[in-house]
């Protein structure tokens, strides 16, 4: 009698021990199956297409512009005239007679077609249209600010978030070199080249260093979810971000620069003198009003010759040469 109960107790006790730790076992495999995934390279462009998708603010700008356009077009429809038209017939018994059975028709088979315009031009409805036209202008110019505003805010975290990036990378470089400083200085000491003081002096710049690496850490981790709670709607810091400020923008083609001219557009050119230097010409509409052609001797090569012309009826031409 005892064995039986001790191994009704033993059981439930066992059975819970194995739950939990499959519980636990569960809990840890998530963490780690997460830090697998790889991150989510984010461009700037990405990075302002994610905040217009996930802002409540903008968005909520955006329905208010939305709603507020709706009352102006009902506003405006409320003073357009109004079309009812009605089409009934009418079956009854015939009896031998004009009217058939009932007395009050006209006719055994009665058609009725009525229509009716109408149109109520008030005050009162003028005055609706000027107020949802005006709270409509309103609501835009809070929508437009609002969108400034998110690309700003982006705009300031995205590249605050690669300054801070940065700064942790020179940070963690000045740190390095200062841990190496010390150690170097420990190893001179034990040599008798150099003095118990420079040590100190050297441990205090490589703590000073540590410090000054702890809080750049800080201040990335800071800007990074500042930047994560504008871009994500479910909270992640599995992203990084293109450091695109030593990028230079792309340089316009030579064909795109050498386009025809169009009216009433300035085109410029860059033609090859037979000398093979290049000869700077812009023109509109056909006429040349500006040109820089170096002039060329024997021996050496001058300064360039500027002609102006200005395109107007009265006749004023402008001349600047030197040599």
């Amino acid at each position: 009698m005892f064995i039986r109960n001790s191994a009704k107790v033993i059981l439930p006790s066992v059975f819970v021990v194995v739950l939990t730790a499959s519980v636990f076992g569960q809990a840890a495999s998530r963490p780690a199956q997460a830090s697998t995934d790889a991150p989510l390279t984010i461009t700037l462009q990405d990075a302002l297409e994610r905040a217009r998708a996930n802002s409540v603010p903008f968005h909520a700008a955006l329905t208010d512009h939305g709603v507020a356009r709706q009352d102006k077009v009902q506003a405006r429809a409320a003073l357009l005239p109004s079309v009812n038209f009605t089409n009934t017939a009418t079956y009854t018994q015939g009896n031998g007679t004009s009217s058939g059975v009932f007395l009050a028709n006209n006719g055994v088979h009665e058609y009725l077609s009525q229509a009716d315009v109408h149109e109520a031009f008030t005050f009162a409805g003028l005055s609706d249209l000027k107020r949802t036209g005006a709270l409509e202008a309103v609501a835009k110019a809070k929508a437009e600010i609002a969108a400034r505003g998110l690309v700003v805010t982006v705009v300031q975290s995205y590249y605050g978030l690669v300054a801070s990036q940065r700064k942790y990378a020179n940070t963690q470089q000045a740190a390095t070199e200062a841990q190496h400083f010390l150690e170097l200085s420990r190893k001179l000491e034990k040599g008798g080249e150099v003095a118990h003081s420079d040590v100190i002096k050297a441990q205090i710049q490589a703590q000073d260093r540590q410090r000054d690496l702890r809080e750049a850490q800080l201040a990335m981790e800071k800007s990074r979810l500042e930047l994560a709670v504008l871009l994500f709607p479910n909270f992640t810091e599995n992203f990084t971000v293109v450091d695109d400020l030593d990028l230079a923008p792309p340089l316009r083609s030579f064909d795109d620069i050498l386009v025809p001219g169009r009216k009433g557009t300035l085109t410029c050119g860059l033609p090859l003198l037979p000398s093979g230097l290049p000869d700077m010409r812009c023109s509109q509409r056909g006429r040349v009003i500006f040109q820089v052609s170096p002039w060329i001797t024997s021996t050496e090569l001058t300064l360039p010759t500027l002609h102006y012309t200005r395109p107007s009826r009265i006749p004023s031409r402008l001349r600047i040469s030197s040599a």
